[in-house]
């Protein structure tokens, strides 16, 4: 990755010409795209695991380093919590819906959709992502947080993105929604 960024318009093998002149001038570097934020995931191991968010803190430490902070890079992030990916799962969302509720476009607004419910395991993705997520409908989010994941049994008194609420499990998530709703 680092070659075909530090490459001269992009093809291998050749070097950008001003790669250390410490001028924040904008260069046309080619973009790069991340899969999601997540410094730690969850897995079958007791601890949770790196992941992608730990891979790019890595290489904007790296890119830093060699370009001498002379050049951002041109990056995209795609996932949790970014809002993209909330507006493209809520319009996935109102598409079943509709499908399932046999609604046409002008009918769902009669019966909109009121509230998503964001289930996750990681406060620093599911839960900020649910919390900032400003729906281009109108639609109001809640926060559900997990301990079956990356969050265990710490004290959540200190989270910087707190949730709607704390529950053990999935279960224990779609119970609770269900009862706000009064589908119990």
């Amino acid at each position: 990755m680092l070659d075909v960024l530090l490459s001269h318009n992009g093809i291998l093998g050749t070097r950008r010409p001003t790669i250390h002149n410490n001028s924040r001038k904008k260069q046309k570097i080619p973009p790069i795209y991340f899969s999601n934020p997540d410094l730690l995931w969850s897995s079958s191991y007791h601890v949770p695991r790196l992941g992608q968010g730990a891979f790019q803190a890595a290489f904007r430490g790296v890119w830093d380093a060699v370009t001498n902070h002379s050049i951002p890079l041109n990056e995209t992030i795609i996932g949790k919590p970014s809002q993209d990916t909330f507006e493209f799962a809520e319009k996935r969302l109102r598409k079943h819906r509709a499908s399932l509720l046999g609604l046409s476009p002008p009918a769902e607004e009669s019966d909109k959709l009121k509230t998503i419910y964001m289930i996750g395991d990681n406060p620093s993705s599911d839960i900020q992502g649910g919390n900032s997520y400003r729906s281009p409908y109108g639609t109001g989010c809640e926060t559900l947080l997990v301990r079956s994941g990356v969050f265990g049994d710490e004290d959540a008194s200190g989270l910087a993105h707190k949730p709607s609420a704390i529950v053990n499990d999935v279960h224990d998530a779609v119970t609770w929604a269900l009862e706000r709703e009064s589908w119990s």
